[in-house]
């Protein structure tokens, strides 16, 4: 046996059971071993919400169960529809999607399915426009629940829902990707050691053997991800009998969500497609924004009303306040909000900042306090945990001075603290009511991890991550997570 296979069987030994090449099966069981745990889930909430419609509808309109026929036929039916729809999108076959991609996977396999189940049907009965509502009914709840349920079994179960993968480059930016990966379980890629020829002691994965052996280890893992370099020779990736070989890139701040592959011959290109928010682009956008916002407004008013007349209540003053935040184009747009601060918060906050340092070094920070002086008791706390006080923005929205999805919209004290070029960036679009940074960090987040989110937000806009944000949205308001 050759030294580098014994290496590779010394890094596992020492690595947790998961992680140990034992585990991972070749060809098609190696791919059912990594899915099978969200096909089995997807199929049983689908045979769960399917249940409970036909029972519904065996109560309420008995000819329609009958047209559906047997019981367990529709049960049947309604899952094995998803899961080929799921299928079809491409769901269960790829590992390493972000989750917008995996939202925008699942929302096309939620709307194939019910048009899978009718193709079905239509051998026995006729359809129904009845028939046709209660499946669309079924597929649109897929949505929600699947993506709940897929959380979940990350949580419970990290390593059956994920692939292996082997780490080819510098031990510098391995362990940079490695770390990414870590953080990121929803990629469901699992790093289980690097390859290079030239072992890191400080490296934090174990050292698996050199480039020269990379066929031999590439067999026992799902994935092989390379980092390119100037001094990195490998061989030609379609010789390497890995499942799937991917190559990183090193470049930050570039889009990723828009990438597309191109063949040039012997050559290969990776083609960007730049997100605009101008011309036709920007259009669409508004026009989205707007069938969610106008509604949104409409079914909101009577809840700002109630929360207004508790504002009164216990406060002196008017129930709203307008401040300006830098926009668009840097310009200043007025941003309607409920009160949730006493009158005079400004000066109670220089007060607080004056008498406790630590609290400044907080303020410098965040930009924000955990124990802020200036907000008004019970009900301040209560609209800006639940974001009740943020509602009167769909006005904002509707008049455009704001978007629906966007980065958030500042004061100016906060936006100076950020470097120029950045601001810059930030002023090429409108700022939004919601966005990648209040479904993800919201304000438990440094200026540098806003930076981040609202970079990778800009350069990666698309109507599919509007959507997704919008769907996290409404799950961070109702668990009021990190809203201060």
């Amino acid at each position: 046996m050759s030294d580098v296979v014994q290496d590779f069987q010394t890094g596992f030994a020492s690595a947790p059971e998961a992680l140990r090449p034992s585990d991972v099966r070749p060809g098609l069981q190696r791919w059912f071993r990594g899915s099978w745990p969200v096909i089995a889930t997807d199929i049983l909430i689908a045979a769960l919400i399917a249940d409970a419609a036909y029972l519904f509808v065996s109560r309420h309109a008995p000819s329609i169960a009958a047209a559906l026929g047997p019981h367990v036929s529709m049960l049947i039916l309604a899952a094995a529809s998803i899961a080929a729809a799921n299928g079809w999108a491409g769901l269960y076959s790829s590992v390493g999607l972000e989750s917008v991609e995996r939202f925008r996977r699942r929302v096309l396999g939620a709307l194939l399915m019910p048009w899978l189940a009718l193709a079905v049907l239509s051998w026995e009965v006729q359809p129904t426009p009845a028939i046709v509502g209660l499946l669309l009914v079924i597929a649109a709840s897929l949505i929600p629940l699947g993506l709940v349920a897929e959380a979940v079994l990350r949580r419970l179960c990290p390593s059956c829902c994920s692939a292996s993968v082997l780490l080819v480059g510098e031990a510098s930016q391995v362990d940079r990707f490695a770390a990414h990966l870590k953080a990121r379980p929803e990629l469901r890629l699992r790093p289980v050691g690097i390859v290079n020829d030239a072992p890191s002691i400080a490296a934090k994965l174990p050292w698996l053997g050199r480039i020269a052996d990379l066929s031999p280890l590439a067999a026992k893992v799902d994935v092989v991800a390379i980092i390119p370099s100037a001094d990195l020779s490998i061989p030609c990736m379609s010789d390497l009998p890995a499942r799937r070989v991917v190559l990183l890139s090193g470049t930050e701040d570039q889009p990723t969500l828009s990438l597309v592959g191109r063949d040039l011959g012997a050559a290969a290109m990776m083609e960007i497609h730049n997100p605009t928010q101008v011309g036709p682009t920007y259009q669409l956008k508004r026009f989205l924004e707007l069938c969610v916002a106008v509604p949104a407004l409409l079914v909101s008013a009577p809840v700002i009303g109630l929360a207004a007349l508790a504002i009164k209540s216990i406060s002196p003053g008017p129930a709203f306040y307008v401040q300006h935040r830098v926009g668009w184009r840097g310009e200043r747009v007025p941003v309607h909000k409920l009160r949730s601060m006493y009158p005079d918060a400004e000066a109670r906050l220089q007060q607080l900042l004056d008498a406790d340092p630590a609290t400044r070094e907080e303020w410098e920070r965040h930009m924000k306090l955990k124990r802020d002086p200036r907000i008004l008791p019970y009900i301040g706390y209560f609209i800006r945990k639940t974001s009740i006080d943020e509602l009167p923005q769909l006005w904002d929205v509707v008049r455009g001075a704001l978007a629906l999805v966007g980065p958030r919209p500042f004061p100016e004290y906060h936006v100076a603290k950020f470097p120029a070029d950045f601001q810059t960036l930030r002023a090429s679009v409108r700022p939004g009511l919601t966005g990648l940074w209040q479904v993800s960090e919201r304000s438990d987040s440094d200026l540098l991890q806003q930076q981040m989110v609202d970079t990778f937000y800009i350069r990666n806009w698309s109507p599919w991550f509007d959507a997704y944000i919008v769907a996290r949205t409404f799950a961070a308001v109702l668990l009021a997570r990190g809203a201060r």
